[in-house]
């Protein structure tokens, strides 16, 4: 019959095993990274896209990933660990996560995007596929700042209010136009905005007309005007009519403000 102090012992033991053995995995979370897990971070940006790299030490042992309160994945084998992670962020915003891990030597790619409310696993075609049309999606926010390498810019104040033109360059897609934290119009993969004239400052503008074009190439263009607050559409004519009054207006308002100075 085994004694008391043997048996205390031999529970002693198997704690300090087990609690070696579940401590010496670890959860990583990507909104709240332990800096002891981690080697390196590394950020390369190209305008409001940004590819941040996580590699982890090699003795960090990470079996579970998570992004707040969600788990976004879990190895299925005590073996499996996760070596880096590539995660793609557009507009401050998760987009794609890569998951590199290795598994008794064989290395494991996972792939995984965000959708509204949750990450999802995806398969690395669709990963590619959505990848490329991250690098080239752009927003075009009147408000700024100024995306030079994403649009051609010019300014013009000879007559009546200011105008601002925008033209995108090739290869980026805008499919959203914003003025500040409001978006003012959205396309879709099958129209996409190639310009706007803005008139008005931008801190203030007025009116904006929008030149659009479809898949099959077929274009056409929008007219908005702010007031009271809101953006809405009216028509061409409308927009005209509009644009010839603030011009008036705003010549008229140079001119008092001429004679004051003088």
């Amino acid at each position: 019959m085994i004694n008391i102090k043997a048996y205390v012992y031999i529970l002693i033991f198997n704690v300090v095993l087990f609690s070696k053995f579940v401590h010496s995995y670890h959860v990583f979370n990507l909104r709240n990274p332990d800096q002891n897990l981690i080697e390196s971070v590394t950020d390369q940006s190209n305008g409001p896209v940004t590819i941040r790299m996580f590699r982890f030490r090699h003795d960090s042992n990470v079996t579970r990933i998570m992004f707040f309160n969600e788990v976004v994945w879990t190895s299925r084998s005590y073996l499996e660990r996760v070596l880096f992670i590539r995660l793609i962020i557009s507009y401050d915003r998760e987009r794609l996560m890569e998951l590199n891990t290795i598994n008794g030597g064989f290395h494991i790619t996972h792939y995984f995007r965000r959708t509204t409310t949750t990450w999802r696993s995806i398969t690395q075609r669709g990963f590619t596929n959505i990848e490329s049309s991250i690098r080239s999606e752009r927003i075009l926010d009147i408000k700024g700042p100024l995306d030079h390498e994403t649009f051609e810019y010019h300014h013009n104040q000879l007559h009546g209010l200011e105008s601002h033109t925008f033209v995108v360059r090739e290869p980026y897609s805008v499919h959203n136009v914003s003025d500040g934290n409001t978006f003012v119009w959205f396309g879709n993969r099958n129209l996409r905005c190639l310009g706007a004239i803005v008139h008005g400052t931008l801190q203030r503008p007025h009116l904006i007309q929008l030149n659009l074009i479809r898949a099959n190439r077929e274009r056409s263009r929008i007219y908005l005007r702010f007031s009271n607050g809101v953006w809405y559409h009216i028509t061409r004519s409308a927009f005209y009519r509009t644009l010839a009054m603030l011009d008036a207006e705003e010549e008229q308002r140079r001119r008092l403000q001429n004679d004051e100075n003088q």
